[in-house]
């Protein structure tokens, strides 16, 4: 392994609890179209695309305007929704990690979510001063499982993939991750994959296990 000198966070199961939020949000706007979401089929996801690719809802009868403004409005509630929930969402020990990894590595988040929410997370956590860079759906025109974004991260940073760690905790995300050649840790939930499903990363329990990343990568 080449020496790690950055990390990648997902925000979304990572960095904040919000899945819960993001579900309710779809549910919402969907009320009264005969569809329905869960939190499997949403993580790691950009929201266009699961209008577009996993609801498939050109093929039910909504034309291209009718999703686009689906989309504004899930963005927009699913925000609001976040900024309700207020200093609760974010996840137990990332106010201690970040710092303390940022003396050693370069932070990055790459989220399929919108750019607002990082924005939130920052308002939150006020955390954003440790990190160098964060990329959302609107800096990439494939989401994940695809690899770009966290290979267009690597990029901004004059970084090869294996001078890199992923944090990531959904399906998808683990997929880009290992797609692109990243080293990948999985942070446990009830949506994350196993680890058997990708042989080569290391899965924790809790963020706090952060503090020993380097005993962890070895």
């Amino acid at each position: 392994m080449d020496k790690i000198k950055a990390i990648m966070f997902d925000l979304d199961g990572v960095l904040v609890n919000t899945m819960n939020l993001h579900e309710e949000a779809f549910k919402l706007i969907l009320s009264g179209t005969g569809m329905s979401v869960d939190k499997k089929m949403i993580a790691g996801r950009t929201t266009k695309e699961i209008f577009y690719k996993e609801l498939a809802m050109v093929s039910r009868g909504f034309t291209n305007k009718m999703i686009d403004q689906m989309v504004i409005k899930k963005q927009k509630l699913s925000s609001q929704m976040i900024q309700i929930a207020g200093h609760s969402i974010l996840t137990p020990g990332v106010k201690e990690v970040i710092p303390f990894l940022a003396k050693y590595y370069k932070l990055v988040i790459c989220t399929s979510g919108n750019f607002k929410n990082v924005d939130l997370f920052y308002e939150l956590s006020s955390l954003s001063q440790y990190f160098i860079k964060d990329l959302s759906q609107s800096d990439v025109s494939k989401g994940k499982p695809h690899p770009e974004i966290y290979l267009k991260a690597a990029e901004l940073l004059g970084l090869k993939p294996s001078e890199c760690i992923v944090v990531e905790d959904s399906f998808a995300g683990c997929c880009s991750a290992t797609e692109g050649g990243f080293n990948l840790i999985i942070l446990y939930s009830d949506l994350s994959p196993s680890y058997r499903d990708f042989p080569r990363s290391i899965q924790i329990e809790r963020f706090d296990q952060l503090f020993k990343i380097k005993s962890l990568i070895g």
